[in-house]
């Protein structure tokens, strides 16, 4: 047999009866018995028979308290002690003599560990710390051996006073090490019952995987404690089974942050819950699960119910903030508060054609056309701003002076780089006389400068390539070649990768994100002021000019927020806690701003 699995086994010891009685239990499975003198007996044979195909018990572990080791040498016990040549024998040794004669392979299984039951509930807790040490290591030895599915199994018959609360944390905390949770039982007898029984517990136990299951949904969004409990779902109603398919789809969506779908998912879950709710029968657990239901109603109230789609997007961010799903809430925010600014005339246009050209650029950046009003048009963007001086960057800044014919910005090149570049300038202005004129592609040009040369071939080829015949004047070629990719330049004037690696004399100017952030929203917000002010009127509101520039300062902090985390930037600017309040304060803001009513 090739064994996969390794079975502990856990029990507290109970105590040896003031008089000795075999009694015979009915065992789990329909046509068997086990009979037994102590108490724990009953249980250890039941999962050696029910664990049989899987090589039985590799490890016995009991719980033994004072009084099952003090020794028992009472009248009607002796002769029973005797058995085993011994006149006086404690609980325990009984316990393990027993067993090993009905099941000798068992004989090197148990461990023993001793718990003082005075020690109180500070006692009782550093106790299940250290039996968490001892079945980890179990667990580790198991590993090792090559067994990696570790299962504990449970018998909740013996022991004292607050023993099945502490088999309960002993069993949560093995489940948090991995270890799978297999059988739970009980062997019990009435007084006046001819035989006793044994009872598996696992369903009962296994409603703790359920409730926590629901509690993950409902805290965190997290189906896979309810796909772990539930299993395979054919037995289960069509109901029951399409809402858990519903409460995975939106756990999907909000998990990968979906944006496009999570409130059609959300919408879906709504219903499907109602659906199963209304209905009845089914399995034990669908009708437990039923109960419990309500309160996943209760906590999704906000974002299931009715109300404007304005405030179910609200509503959803806002939950996705209690929830600490903070990168889900600042997505959202970016994708969904500018249609809100806008249809609220927090910020808004009459302007067809400002629309038009936000619809046109939104439909290639795959998003609303609110979105690209409020991030990013601009009017007049088409005008082309002043390319700044690329301090730092040695490459950058050679093909600047070229393109803006900056002579005086050589001196920022490194020496090697100066020399190239003024040679080439040189010999082109050398020329200028003669050739201010000529077009290069219809006229020879005559030069000794090989990197002169190789940009005239170079932009001739080009042009070749446009099917442009005429119009490359001979005083434009420095313009053109600074316009050239970064590898056709570093090609015509023969730049190695260590000639461009260096850096420009003035270094690039080092700016903390903050005062990146500050000169980037000064720039949108003197486009917005203009945009406000101008006479087409662009941009408009209900509310005074400081008043709605005060919401759009909101939507960008907190879009530079979520780009900053997309690019993994290690520190940023606000804690998460922090920036939580501020934009549930935002969100509040926005709930409660009412658009005037235009009469």
């Amino acid at each position: 047999m090739d064994k996969k699995t390794y079975n502990i086994m856990i029990a507290f010891v109970s105590s040896l009866p003031k008089i000795p009685e075999t009694v015979e239990y009915c065992g789990a499975d329909v046509g068997t018995a086990f009979c037994g003198i102590q108490t724990n007996e009953a249980g250890i044979y039941q999962l050696q028979h029910s664990l049989r195909e899987a090589g039985g018990l590799d490890r016995i572990i009991l719980v033994t308290s004072k009084d099952v080791t003090k020794l028992h040498s009472a009248e009607p016990w002796k002769r029973i002690f005797e058995k085993y040549g011994r006149s006086s024998m404690s609980a325990i040794s009984f316990l393990k003599e027993q067993v090993k004669a009905k099941h000798p392979e068992l004989a090197e299984r148990f461990e023993e560990s001793a718990f003082d039951e005075d020690a109180g509930m500070e006692g009782a807790m550093r106790y299940i710390a250290a039996l968490g040490d001892v079945i980890q290591r179990e667990q580790e030895a198991a590993e090792a051996a090559g067994l990696h599915d570790i299962v504990l199994h449970a018998d909740m018959t013996g022991g004292f006073r607050h023993t099945s609360m502490m088999m309960l944390a002993i069993m949560q905390l093995s489940k948090y090490m991995g270890i799978r949770i297999g059988h739970v039982l009980y062997a019990g007898k009435d007084r006046n019952a001819p035989k006793g029984s044994i009872v598996f517990a696992d369903d009962i136990h296994r409603m703790f995987d359920m409730i926590a299951g629901m509690d993950e949904f409902q805290k965190y969004g997290s189906v896979q404690a309810l796909d772990e409990y539930f299993g395979d779902t054919r037995a289960y109603s069509e109901p029951f089974r399409s809402l858990l398919g519903a409460m995975r789809s939106f756990s999907d969506a909000i998990r990968i942050c979906r944006t496009s779908i999570i409130e059609k998912e959300l919408e879906s879950l709504g219903e499907h819950i109602r659906v199963f709710r209304n209905q009845s029968g089914g399995p034990i657990q669908e009708e437990l699960f039923r109960r419990i239901i309500r309160v996943l109603e209760r906590e999704y109230g906000t974002v299931l119910g009715s109300g404007t789609r304005e405030e179910r997007r609200l509503n959803i961010i806002e939950w996705c903030l209690r929830k600490k799903f903070l990168q889900q809430a600042m997505t959202l925010c970016t994708e969904w508060i500018p249609q809100i600014i806008v249809d609220k005339r927090i910020c808004y246009t009459e302007d067809i054609f400002a629309i038009r050209d936000c619809k046109k650029a939104a439909k290639k950046g795959l998003r609303s056309w609110q979105q690209e009003f409020i991030i990013s048009y601009d009017p007049e963007r088409k005008r082309k701003e002043k390319e700044k001086v690329p301090y730092g960057d040695a490459l950058d800044m050679f093909r600047y002076i070229l393109k803006y014919n900056r002579k005086d910005l050589l001196v920022e090149l490194p020496d090697d780089l100066q020399r190239i570049l003024h040679s080439f300038l040189q010999d082109h202005s050398r020329n200028l006389s003669i050739y201010t004129n000529k077009d290069i592609l219809l006229e020879p040009i005559s030069t000794n400068n090989a990197a002169l040369r190789r940009a005239i071939d170079q932009l001739k080829k080009n042009a070749k390539q446009q099917n442009q015949t005429k119009g490359l004047l001979y005083p434009t070629i420095p313009n053109r070649v600074g316009q050239l990719s970064e590898k056709r330049v570093t090609e015509i004037f023969g730049l190695s990768a260590a000639d461009i690696a260096h850096p420009t004399k003035t270094p690039a100017p080092q700016l903390t994100d903050e005062e990146q952030r500050a000169q980037k929203w000064a720039k949108r917000e003197a486009i917005y002021r203009r945009m406000f002010s101008d006479s087409d009127r662009i941009m408009r509101s209900d509310l005074p000019l400081d008043a709605a520039l005060d919401y759009l300062r909101s939507y960008f902090d907190i879009r530079e927020e979520r780009n900053q985390s997309n690019h993994a930037v290690v520190t940023a600017d606000q804690e998460s806690s922090k920036l939580e309040e501020d934009i549930t304060a935002y969100i509040e803001k926005l709930h409660a701003y009412q658009r005037a009513v235009t009469p």
